[in-house]
């Protein structure tokens, strides 16, 4: 699954980098992000937690990141499972600040695959989570450096946000759009 997104954060360029270079400040500022620590080769070890209405899941894994000063970008890849192993995810995100006249843009672009039962849903609800995860860091870093404190939190996808995104993936099943045989119970 391939997602671009954007985000502005009313604040300094220079001042966003400097956040987003310290993993810790940065990880305070995402939703559902908690930072474990970091293992010798580097890699920081973390979870993420997304609702999806009455559910919880929380994917624990590892993520390296490279960041590129010259050019304010940076690419974070990183793999995980939710706590009962059935899911896993793994992906890279780039991303880059693209200053402004008193804010700054974050472009982001990623490349995630998911497997297990939540596959099925990530492929259609994974934009509503990435969007959520974006506003909200985006906000938190504009908090922090007001010198607030950030919100914690989880993304948190409505009940009607998960509906919508499983119903738009039921749409798009071959038998529903006339392209393939409709199930019957023989074919069960």
């Amino acid at each position: 699954m391939k997602l671009e997104q954007s985000v502005v954060i009313d604040a300094d360029a220079a001042h966003v980098w400097a956040l987003l270079c310290e993993p810790e400040s940065a990880a305070g500022c995402v939703p559902g992000v908690r930072l474990d620590g970091r293992d010798d080769d580097g890699h920081h070890r973390g979870e993420l937690t997304v609702s999806f209405g009455p559910t919880r899941v929380a994917f624990s894994g590892v993520a390296e990141i490279v960041m590129a000063p010259e050019d304010m970008s940076g690419t974070i890849v990183a793999r995980g499972a939710d706590r009962q192993g059935r899911s896993r995810a793994s992906g890279t995100l780039r991303f880059r600040l693209v200053p402004g006249d008193g804010s700054v843009r974050l472009v982001s672009s990623a490349d995630v695959a998911i497997s297990g039962p939540l596959a099925g849903f990530a492929e259609s609800g994974g934009r509503h989570v990435v969007e959520q995860l974006l506003a909200g860091m985006a906000a938190n870093v504009s908090a922090r450096l007001r010198d607030e404190r950030p919100a914690p939190g989880t993304v948190r996808l409505s009940l009607r946000e998960v509906l919508a995104a499983w119903l738009a993936r039921f749409s798009r099943w071959p038998w529903r759009r006339g392209g393939g045989d409709s199930p019957t119970p023989e074919g069960r």
